[in-house]
C-alpha cells in the first residue's frame, strides 16, 4: 500500500514556468471526484496532522459542492459536506474541527506573516501546480517527491534550508484543491480492474492531451517492458516412441531472468531496446568473442527496470532518437506506470524536453497498452522458436541475438499498428476497448 498526493479539483500545470512552454494555462480535465471510501487513515497521525487533514478534507468537498452548484450543465449535485462524519473519519472531536472551520484568525496569521513562510505564496502556488499536473496524468506524487519539489523550489532561494515533516499537513491545510489519500493495492485479477470509469477516464485524458498539445500522430509513443527467462522455452510437439510414458525433453536453461525495455510510435516506428541483465556490475566476460546487436545495456541487481535505468534510457536513448523526428513539437509517452517514474529527474525529464507522460490506469496495460495487445506476444512466441532451434545454452553472450532474430518477426509495421489500433489509441477509438465490457 503507497500513498499519493491527488486532488479533487482538477488542474493542469502551467508550464510557462518553463523555457519554451505554452504560457496559457490549461483548462481543467475531466475526472471521477475521489470519494470518501477511499481514505485510509493511518493511525499513527498526530491530532494536529488529523485536524490539519480534516480540514482540507472540509474544504475539498465544500469547493466540490459550490462547484456543482454554480455550473448549470452538471448533471449531479455533489453533496454537501457533514462537519460530523469529517470529524469521525479523522478520529478529531466535532467542535474542534467546527472551531477551525469558523474561525477565520489562522488564515488571518497566515497571511500576515507570510514574508516568514518556507516557501513563498508564490512558491507554494507552482508546487500545487505541479502535484496537481502529476495527478492529471495519472502520476500522483507521494510524500517524498513532495519534499523534493518543495526542495527544489527553496533551494534555488535559499541552498541550506530543510522543511519540516510537519509542514506536509500545514500546506495541505492551506491548499485544500490537494489531498493525501492512500492509494490501495489491487489484490483482484486485471479483468476486475478494467471499469468503465477508469477506461473512459483514460480516453478523455488522451483526446484532451492530443489536441491540447497538438500532437501529431507520429509523436505518440508507447513504452514497456518485458522479461524473459535466458533459455526457457515453452510446450512443444516432438514426435516420441509410441512406448514413451513421459513428455519431458532437454532444453537447455539456466532459468535467470533479464528485461527489454521497448518503445514504439503509431507509424511503426522502433526505438533501440535495452536490454537490462541480472549483475551488481558490467563484465565483460558477458560478452566474450559476441557478435552483439547494436542495443544498449544495461544491468540491475534483479534484472529489471530502475529509476537510474530510466532516466539513462530517456536521456540517452529515447530523447535523442525522437527529438530529430518531432521537429520541436511536442511528444506524448504512453507507459505503464512504475515507482520509477516518481523521480525527480525523471519529472524534470519531461518538462524539460516537451514530453507529456501519461501513464496507464493500474492494471489495464493488457488492453491499453500497444506493446502488450500486439507485440510482445508475438516476440515471445519468435523467441521461442529461435531457442528450439538452438543447440547450445542461452547466455547472456547469445540472449541478444536470439532477441534480434525474434525482433525482426515481431516488430513488423503491421504489428505495430495493430496494437494501437486495437487499444484504441490510433486512430482514436475507445469504443474498441469500452465494447470488450459489454
Amino acid at each position: 500500500m503507497s500513498e499519493r498526493v491527488s486532488t479533487t479539483v482538477q488542474n493542469v500545470f502551467p508550464l510557462s514556468d518553463f523555457q519554451g512552454r505554452d504560457p496559457n494555462p490549461l483548462p481543467p480535465i475531466p475526472s471521477q471526484a475521489c470519494t470518501k471510501a477511499e481514505v485510509d487513515h493511518d493511525k499513527s497521525y498526530t491530532k494536529y496532522e488529523r485536524i490539519a487533514l480534516g480540514l482540507a478534507h472540509y474544504h475539498a468537498e465544500l469547493h466540490a459542492y459550490t462547484q456543482s452548484i454554480a455550473d448549470p450543465d452538471s448533471n449531479s449535485i455533489q453533496k454537501k459536506p457533514i462537519v460530523l462524519q469529517i470529524a469521525k473519519m479523522y478520529d478529531i472531536p466535532e467542535s474542534t474541527l467546527r472551531r477551525h472551520i469558523k474561525n477565520p484568525a489562522s488564515r488571518s496569521v497566515a497571511e500576515a506573516n507570510k514574508d516568514k513562510q518556507i516557501l513563498s505564496v508564490e512558491e507554494e502556488k507552482v508546487l500545487v501546480e505541479r502535484l496537481l499536473f502529476l495527478d492529471d496524468f495519472n502520476i500522483p506524487a507521494d510524500k517524498s517527491l513532495f519534499f523534493d519539489l518543495a526542495h527544489k523550489l527553496l533551494h534555488q532561494r535559499d541552498p541550506k534550508r530543510m522543511i519540516g515533516k510537519d509542514w506536509f499537513y500545514s500546506f495541505l491545510a492551506r491548499h485544500p484543491e490537494c489531498r493525501y489519500l492512500t492509494v490501495k493495492s489491487i489484490s483482484t485479477n486485471r479483468a476486475n480492474a478494467v471499469n468503465y470509469n477508469a477506461l473512459n477516464d483514460f480516453s478523455i485524458k488522451l483526446q484532451y492531451t492530443t489536441d491540447k498539445y497538438k500532437i501529431i500522430p507520429k509523436n505518440t509513443y508507447n513504452m514497456d517492458e518485458t522479461g524473459f527467462i535466458l533459455g526457457m522455452g515453452d510446450k512443444v510437439k516432438r514426435i516420441c516412441r509410441n512406448i514413451r510414458k513421459d513428455s519431458v525433453y532437454k532444453e537447455f536453461k539456466n532459468g535467470e531472468s533479464c528485461s527489454v525495455v521497448e518503445c514504439i510510435s503509431t507509424d511503426g516506428f522502433t526505438v533501440t531496446p535495452l536490454v537490462i541483465f541480472k549483475g551488481c556490475n558490467h563484465i565483460a566476460a558477458w560478452f566474450k568473442n559476441a557478435k552483439l546487436e547494436s542495443y544498449w545495456y544495461g544491468h540491475s541487481p534483479k534484472g529489471y527496470n530502475n529509476c537510474v535505468l530510466c532516466l539513462e534510457y530517456l536521456q540517452n536513448i529515447f530523447e535523442p532518437e525522437t527529438s530529430n523526428r518531432s521537429n520541436g513539437e511536442w511528444r506524448l509517452l504512453i507507459f505503464d506506470c512504475f515507482e520509477s517514474h516518481l523521480q525527480l529527474e525523471i519529472i524534470e525529464f519531461y518538462l524539460d524536453n516537451k514530453t507529456i507522460p501519461l501513464c496507464l490506469p493500474s492494471h489495464t496495460s493488457h488492453v491499453l497498452q500497444p506493446l502488450d495487445v500486439g507485440v510482445f506476444s508475438p516476440l515471445k512466441k519468435y523467441y521461442r522458436q529461435e531457442i528450439s532451434k538452438l543447440r547450445s545454452p542461452i547466455t547472456k553472450n547469445n540472449f541478444p541475438n536470439l532477441l534480434a532474430l525474434a525482433r525482426q518477426k515481431a516488430f513488423s509495421v503491421s504489428n505495430i499498428q495493430s496494437g494501437f489500433r486495437a487499444s484504441g489509441i490510433y486512430p482514436y477509438n475507445p469504443t474498441v476497448v469500452l465494447n470488450t465490457l459489454t
